[in-house]
């Protein structure tokens, strides 16, 4: 049988290049990153002055203060406020926060004690959900600074954390795909106490998800082994490789 050394050639480079292709998609893995409705969630972006932080606004009394990757409300004379608009994903999860209160001897008494609230708005702002009491009082989730605690257990859940910190996570799986508003503040009273609440990692989970590559799928798997073996006998090359080095930031809440 006559030998076609040219046309072997020339037929096993796209070959090769079909093979290897084929070895990397099946040695390499892929994943489901949870897309947050939330952004800048963790105030790492700081905003333009007088905003403390990009995409957060202040449209009631004053704005907190950036305190290196967390956001501080500090009582005085206003009402202390941060919100965001966002859409509310086609499949909402969560909606959660963590935060601090600190409280320190000081000023006037005889009034109620300082509370620190965290309320879901449409974007209408006249229907909050999983409001804990009256119109006036529309927050799903209210702390004073004496600890006490106001909130939905069917819906909200709270979680102790280290140093202080609490997790606020509200279920909004019921809720439609439409506008929202999270606003958060600080509300002072003269009960001879000054407080201060931190607000940080505040995340807006839902089931809708971008398929991302998982970081082996830079580099070949064990499974592809075979295959690579079999392409490198035809395609003797091969390409460096570079490893992943993930970073690591400090936490600067731990020292509040």
């Amino acid at each position: 049988m006559p030998q076609y050394p040219h046309f072997a050639k020339v037929f096993m480079r796209p070959c090769t290049v079909i093979l290897f292709a084929a070895c990397v998609y099946l040695g390499a893995g892929t994943a489901t990153a949870q897309a947050s409705m939330i952004q800048n969630g963790n105030f790492s972006t700081p905003g333009s002055p007088p905003a403390p932080f990009a995409v957060w606004t202040t449209t009631l009394g004053d704005p907190p203060t950036n305190g290196g990757g967390f956001a501080v409300f500090t009582e005085g004379p206003n009402l202390v406020e941060l919100e965001q608009a966002f859409l509310m994903s086609a499949n909402p999860l969560t909606i959660s926060f963590e935060f601090k209160l600190s409280r320190e001897a000081g000023g006037s008494t005889g009034g109620a004690p300082d509370s620190f609230q965290a309320t879901l708005w449409d974007a209408a702002i006249n229907n909050p959900f999983a409001a804990t009491g009256s119109a006036q009082f529309p927050a799903f989730f209210s702390v004073d600074n004496t600890g006490q605690e106001f909130y939905d257990s069917s819906l909200v859940s709270v979680t102790a954390l280290a140093g202080g910190w609490q997790r606020v996570t509200l279920n909004v799986s019921s809720l439609p795909s439409q506008s929202r508003i999270l606003e958060f503040d600080l509300n002072g009273f003269n009960d001879g106490q000054t407080t201060t609440a931190f607000l940080d990692n505040v995340d807006g989970a839902s089931s809708d998800a971008a398929i991302v590559p998982e970081p082996g799928a830079l580099l070949l798997g064990l499974s592809s082994g075979p295959c690579l073996l079999l392409a490198l006998r035809f395609r003797r090359r091969t390409s460096p490789k570079r490893p992943l080095r993930p970073e690591s930031s400090s936490d600067l809440r731990a020292e509040q």
